[in-house]
């Protein structure tokens, strides 16, 4: 009392003395897709609920070894805000889908100019994961056999495009077809065979047996099983062995007589016989005319002559194709 009041109110301030939230965005990783987009959702997170005020950023993508337009929309905002009390903030790229075979490819998201808070991660990682797998063939392979030992007949397990990351993996064997094991060639089993990350072949040898038998051509498959990481577009590959023994032409025995005027046999004539290959073969008929040719070979023709004295005698042109024994000359 007895006193003028000129200020009847204090003021109590209460000093935030807390710690700004911790900042960080996450990675992200996901399947391109075969086709349109795909939505890759980054989140900014605070540790805590923003202040008064709340928190504010830019951000960005950027590129890595996946480039934008054409692995992804390039995105850029500026003063984003995380409002007080709230503490998440989404970022949504959008991915290209595709078809080809590659390589997981990744870019970034960086925050940036941040109030409010502190940075503890200020790049998230975008994973383009690859989901496209390469088509997967053998080849056919065709050789000779040959007459002894053996022949290697090389297959190749080809894809369309390099083998993804983790590779592709798949088993791989022989069959019989008209060739069997182990007389015609020697069966092979392999399993878990692998196209390591960015190879596109793998080699599979299988050893064919020579021989000096005259057959048909014969062959065996080899088989390609249990893929992952491809598209099986030809599993079958087939090995052709072809024969390459020659079949020894039948041969037959030629012979005649040679006659005078009155048919009688003339002993001493020569008689010959021109081969295809160009050599000529001489036979001398015995008392009574008679002459003969052993192993002449069918499916030729033969230009033959007879040669004695004071007689002439024509030439003739003979299709052999099975035994003779009335191939008679008589003078002209």
């Amino acid at each position: 009392t007895n006193g003028i009041v000129t200020d009847g109110q204090g003021q109590g301030t209460i000093v935030n003395d807390d710690v700004a939230p911790n900042l960080a965005v996450n990675d992200v990783s996901l399947n391109e897709g075969n086709a349109g987009t795909t939505t890759f959702t980054f989140t900014v997170s605070l540790s805590a609920p923003a202040p008064a005020g709340g928190v504010t950023f830019d951000i960005a993508t950027a590129d890595s070894t996946a480039v934008a337009p054409g692995d992804y929309t390039a995105k850029s905002l500026t003063a984003q805000t995380i409002p007080a009390g709230s503490s998440t903030y989404m970022f949504d790229v959008l991915v290209n889908g595709d078809n080809v075979v590659e390589t997981n490819e990744n870019f970034f998201v960086n925050v940036t100019n941040v109030t409010g808070a502190t940075v503890t991660d200020g790049q998230g990682q975008g994973t383009i994961v690859n989901d496209d797998v390469p088509n997967l063939t053998i080849n056919d392979v065709s050789l000779n056999e040959g007459n002894a030992g053996t022949t290697t007949f090389t297959f190749t397990v080809s894809l369309s495009a390099p083998a993804p990351a983790g590779g592709v993996t798949f088993d791989v064997a022989t069959a019989d077809g008209t060739a069997t094991a182990p007389s015609d060639y020697t069966a092979k089993s392999l399993t878990g065979q692998t196209i390591p990350a960015a190879s596109s072949t793998y080699m599979f040898d299988v050893l064919v047996n020579g021989d000096n038998v005259v057959e048909t051509n014969e062959n065996f498959f080899v088989n390609v099983t249990n893929v992952t990481g491809a598209t099986v577009t030809d599993g079958q590959g087939q090995g052709t062995i072809t024969n390459d023994d020659i079949t020894s032409a039948a041969k037959v025995r030629i012979g005649g007589r040679v006659l005078d005027g009155q048919g009688t046999g003339i002993r001493g004539a020569r008689v010959s016989i021109g081969l295809s290959g160009g050599e000529t073969l001489y036979a001398m008929t015995n008392a009574f005319g008679y002459y003969s040719f052993e192993s002449i070979e069918v499916g030729h023709d033969y230009l033959m002559q007879v040669q004695a004295k004071r007689l002439s005698y024509a030439s003739r042109v003979l299709s052999v194709t099975d035994s003779l024994s009335d191939v008679d000359f008589a003078p002209q």
